[in-house]
């Protein structure tokens, strides 16, 4: 409550009790039930599909504030699950080249930086924001705050030229990976603040053909409800008529796919490459690597 207050956002203003009633008055009986009394009192989800989806949707409203660190510790845990990955020490650079394209892919769901900002900048924050949460430390102290520093006073200047040589000012720091419980369960808290987005992203590249947009959108869409209640895909928030058309958008932004009116009916088609599956599957998996599997969420 205190981020989001000092970020200014509009809070429900009392104590706990109070302000935990106001919102079980706002979800009602049909959504949510007490169970016991006093100190034992336990809040449940009601037990049923059409109530998971929407507690979901609503949890969907305060993401766009944890996006930033929330793309990092995705882009973080995206390097930690390669293969031979060192666990212990990450380079800025990689971390920042991850994250960066992971902003990329959810371009469509946020607006991460105001205008004449640079995302670069809002992803310097966020690494402020994991250090100060203690997810990660800093290695080599003194000599990485210079640098990064440098590395933000670069950030707010215009891109150079191809052909203008500049040393780069984040080559030696690097940032320690924090394994206390604190440190592990505020990770797995951020990465489940996109991961939905996520599972919608790569149903979405799945399943993704030639045809009528509005029968591949029932497609995936049915594709994800069935994975969730089979419980092969346990986010109700990836069911999400948004988040596959937004999916869609930015594989149309990549080159992947053309949208088309043809008979008044929206349709799409593979384009060149893409039409072949190993193509596909290449590209793709930009996306598909930042839905990694980690034992974080297991």
């Amino acid at each position: 409550a205190a981020a989001l207050s000092g970020a200014g956002r509009d809070l429900y203003a009392g104590d706990a009790g109070t302000v935990l009633k106001h919102a079980l008055d706002m979800l009602g009986r049909g959504l949510v039930r007490r169970e016991g009394s006093g100190d034992r009192q336990q809040v449940r989800g009601v037990l049923s599909i059409a109530g998971a989806l929407e507690l979901s949707y609503y949890a969907n409203a305060v993401v766009a504030h944890y996006a930033a660190p929330a793309i990092l510790a995705t882009a973080l845990e995206s390097i930690l699950t390669q293969p031979d990955a060192d666990q212990e020490i990450v380079r800025h650079t990689e971390l920042m080249e991850a994250a960066l394209q992971l902003c990329n892919v959810v371009s469509q769901e946020f607006i991460l930086c105001p205008p004449c900002h640079r995302i670069e900048e809002r992803m310097l924050d966020a690494v402020d924001t994991l250090i100060n949460d203690r997810v990660i430390e800093r290695v080599q102290e003194e000599e990485g705050i210079a640098e990064q520093q440098w590395a933000r006073r670069f950030a707010k200047t215009l891109e150079l030229d191809d052909d203008d040589e500049m040393p780069d000012p984040t080559r030696n720091i690097k940032y320690k990976v924090c394994k206390q419980p604190e440190a592990l369960a505020e990770r797995r808290r951020l990465l489940l603040t996109i991961r939905p987005l996520l599972e919608a992203y790569a149903a979405t590249c799945r399943c993704l053909d030639s045809g009528s947009q509005k029968e591949l959108e029932k497609r995936i869409l049915n594709t994800l409800t069935e994975d969730f209640t089979q419980n092969k895909m346990v986010y109700g928030e990836a069911v999400s008529t948004d988040a596959i058309r937004n999916c869609l958008r930015l594989l149309r932004q990549w080159g992947v796919i053309d949208m088309y009116v043809e008979n008044r009916e929206r349709r799409m088609r593979l384009r060149t490459p893409y039409d072949k599956q190993a193509a596909r599957d290449y590209i793709c998996n930009n996306i598909y690597k930042f839905n990694m599997t980690t034992s974080l969420l297991h």
